[in-house]
């Protein structure tokens, strides 16, 4: 038996990226060497009988900007997720907690505890996202830029050298610049590591900014 595609791994993306050859009329063959198919959205009771645990810690987060799961009706199939509220949360060593709410005035009210400047500057973050989000959103499942065009671009726009340092900026670098509570320049910098950056890694300030407020914006759902 011949096929049009092979894709190894049955993990979510690799069961996405079939379906759509699929869909465009390929022959598809998909290769697993695990016992299950699912990959990071696998859950198995690992600890007692009955009691089911994501074996991977996978949070389904980015994949809600995503048309997939309507290209592919997967609420038709089964798909049901839960978005807990608050969403996400930090408890610091003294006690304190500082959390997303599903609702940006929850995040802030929270915020206010540590820093109501601080807690003003998150809303502001959270708007320039919403302005932003459809060119982010189409960038995302997009053919990529060349950094030569995407150099011109930012050369013709009045503000494309401040919106190029932004994109240089470490997480370091640019919470100490947008906060003035340690507490809360550690919550929104730790956001950079699910990047796998360091502090200091370039790019790391865009990449927390980004990503703190998809989860302000459409939360982690399991």
């Amino acid at each position: 038996m011949t096929y049009d595609a092979v894709v190894i791994g049955a993990g979510h993306n690799g069961l996405t990226c079939a379906c759509y050859l699929a869909r465009a009329g390929l022959k598809v063959l998909v290769l697993e060497q695990y016992h299950s198919y699912g990959g990071m959205t696998i859950s198995e009771e690992v600890t007692a009988p009955g009691y089911l645990s994501d074996i991977h810690a996978s949070g389904y987060l980015v994949a809600k900007l995503a048309p997939a799961p309507q290209d592919l009706d997967l609420a038709d199939h089964g798909l049901e997720l839960i978005t807990p509220d608050p969403n996400w949360a930090l408890v610091t060593t003294d006690g304190q907690t500082m959390t997303i709410g599903r609702d940006v005035y929850a995040t802030v009210r929270s915020l206010e505890r540590f820093s109501k400047k601080d807690a003003a500057t998150w809303r502001s973050l959270y708007e320039r996202y919403q302005a932003a989000k459809p060119a982010i959103v189409k960038g995302m499942y997009s053919a990529p830029q060349s950094q030569a065009a995407h150099l011109a671009q930012l050369s013709q726009d009045a503000q494309g050298m401040d919106e190029l340092r932004f994109e240089m900026q470490t997480a370091r670098s640019w919470v100490n610049e947008m906060f003035e509570n340690e507490t809360v320049r550690a919550f929104v910098a730790s956001f950079a590591f699910h990047a796998a950056a360091s502090p200091d890694d370039v790019g790391g300030g865009e990449f927390a900014w980004l990503f703190s407020s998809v989860v302000q914006d459409v939360g982690v759902s399991s």
